[in-house]
């Protein structure tokens, strides 16, 4: 009895060394644990992989004039906000103090802008629970499986991205996003069409300008190449 509570005690407190405190989130060493991971698995599988690097704003601030349990709710308000906003596949962090960090296997080429506009969503809803203003700045950066960098190169780009961002408000609310990202947006387009010669004309249309083409026939084969392809 007394070794199966010591192994359920050591097996609690090795849980309690990978999680952040304040907010139950992963905090940085199980982050970088299990982002190590996931990248190695993703070069196996010839997978992409998104992060995003997440900062509150002012979070000095809010503790200086309304207390520091102003900003633990700030804090936890934000790890909230990102479980709702993020699927349950990917990996949240709080790397410590007002930095967070998210780790998104298989991302649609799309997900930088998708995400965006959820996180900018989220702080529109969360803003109205505080006296004070909640908000954050981020950046976000593709690691493509056909040129795999170091995971300190990965963060390094979204951390530089955010603080370009937090910087100067040329992005109009849309989050900095690195250049693969941004190219890998708006490279494959699906085209669903019933008639095959203007199925062939698209395409001739398209391939020129910079585009692959995915095609079907139907909205049943072209969902099944939705999910398959993330156009």
């Amino acid at each position: 009895r007394y070794a199966i509570e010591r192994n359920k005690t050591q097996a609690e407190l090795r849980q309690l060394s990978m999680r952040d405190e304040l907010t139950g989130l992963n905090n940085r060493r199980s982050f970088y644990l299990l982002a190590e991971q996931e990248r190695k698995k993703a070069l196996r599988e010839k997978r992409n992989l998104l992060f995003t690097f997440v900062d509150i704003d002012g979070l000095k601030a809010i503790n200086d004039t309304y207390g520091h349990f102003a900003g633990d709710r700030a804090i936890k308000a934000m790890a909230e906000l990102l479980i709702s906003t993020y699927r349950k596949s990917d990996i949240i962090a709080r790397l410590g103090g007002d930095e967070f960090a998210v780790l998104s296997p298989e991302p649609s080429p799309e997900n930088a802008q998708v995400m965006a506009a959820r996180l900018e969503e989220a702080k529109r809803s969360f803003q109205s629970r505080f006296p004070f203003d909640f908000s954050f700045s981020w950046g976000v950066s593709l690691c493509p499986f056909a040129s795999p960098g170091r995971l300190e190169d990965l963060i390094g780009e979204a951390d530089r991205l955010m603080y370009q961002q937090k910087r100067a408000d040329e992005w109009g609310g849309v989050p900095a996003i690195s250049k693969d990202a941004k190219e890998r947006v708006k490279k494959l387009i699906l085209v669903i069409e019933d008639d095959a010669a203007i199925r062939n004309m698209l395409r001739a249309r398209l391939v020129p300008a910079g585009f692959d083409v995915v095609t079907a026939a139907d909205g049943e084969e072209g969902l099944a190449l939705a999910r398959k392809t993330h156009p």
